[in-house]
């Protein structure tokens, strides 16, 4: 913004001093000249200025928006985990399972997440793991119906498979609740202005 300004007022003294020569001294022009590349030049350092305050204003609404909504995130993959781990310690001992695994906040929030962060890369990771809960209540699905029909072989093999989804949803769980806890802090949105 100086350089602007330092480059500005430098051609604003150029203009006037050459309309000053080229009219052998009559101020008339060169005044008139001068008094109208100013007043171009305050109109346009105004809407450079209007646009950096607006810029401003939307990087602070963006990570307003994010801190929300992972702290939204943050609240729900608590219970998730609470839910997760009882699923995985009762599921081999009960045919039929009631649990709640809440996927309602990031039913809500993953879209205000894809306008507000740049952090992709965990935005993927929290999709993937909401994948494994469906797969999850599908599973318990399929064991209860397995149950009903009395299979015991088919409840068997997909215990087997459910506790391998619930290990790697736990350890996935983990990770991701500490990075969610980071963007919380300090959420990533500064390099959407590059795109």
């Amino acid at each position: 913004m100086p350089g602007i300004v330092v480059g500005g007022v430098a051609a604003l003294a150029a203009l006037f001093g050459w309309v000053a020569v080229a009219y052998r001294g009559a101020l008339v022009w060169p005044t008139f000249a001068g008094g109208f590349a100013a007043t171009a030049l305050g109109v346009f350092l105004g809407l450079y200025a209007e646009r950096a305050v607006a810029e401003r204003r939307d990087r602070r609404a963006r990570r307003l928006e994010a801190r929300l909504a992972y702290s939204a995130l943050a609240a729900e993959l608590r219970a998730l985990r609470r839910g997760l781990v009882w699923l995985a310690e009762q599921h081999t001992g009960e045919d039929y399972l009631t649990i709640a695994l809440p996927t309602g906040s990031w039913e809500g929030v993953r879209s205000r997440l894809g306008f507000a962060t740049t952090e992709f890369e965990l935005f993927a990771e929290v999709a993937q793991l909401y994948g494994r809960i469906d797969d999850i209540r599908e599973l318990i699905r399929l064991k209860s119906e397995a149950s009903a029909a009395a299979n015991h072989a088919a409840a068997r093999t997909i215990d087997t498979r459910l506790s391998d989804i619930l290990d790697g949803a736990l350890v996935t769980l983990d990770a991701l609740q500490s990075r969610v806890r980071g963007q919380i802090d300090k959420p990533t949105t500064d390099s959407l202005d590059n795109f």
